[in-house]
């Protein structure tokens, strides 16, 4: 993960992943940073890294998102330095870019996405 999309090029080296809805709908969506408390760091058992999601409207045709425009920007979560940031969402039919993220930027770690809709959705990466 990398840091928020914004100005600057470093978010688009951030996992995207393509979310397909077909008819409108609530869509749970988390990401989720390893457990602290299992890791091998005995002094701490805090999120060093903050964590977060945007959900972009997707540009025809491709599958990555390479530029940023304001107005396609349909849900940017806050930073939070928790194990799980989530947030439902009320999406209309259409394609979407999820595209988690980290505060700081060169931030390489695990995460767990996890997706959960009232109707059928697909989610690619």
């Amino acid at each position: 993960m990398g840091t928020p999309p914004g100005p600057g090029a470093l978010w688009r080296r951030n996992p995207q992943y393509s979310l397909e809805v077909s008819e409108r709908c609530t869509v749970v969506i988390a990401v989720a940073q390893p457990d602290s408390l299992l890791d091998s760091n005995e002094d701490s058992d805090e999120y060093v890294n903050k964590i977060g999601f945007s959900l972009l409207a997707a540009d025809e045709g491709s599958s990555t998102k390479l530029l940023l425009n304001p107005d396609e920007l349909r849900f940017d979560s806050r930073l939070a330095g928790t194990r799980q940031i989530s947030a439902a969402v009320e999406l209309e039919p259409g394609s979407y870019t999820l595209i988690p993220y980290t505060e700081e930027p060169q931030t390489f770690m695990a995460y767990t996405l996890s997706i959960g809709s009232t109707k059928a959705v697909s989610l690619v990466p």
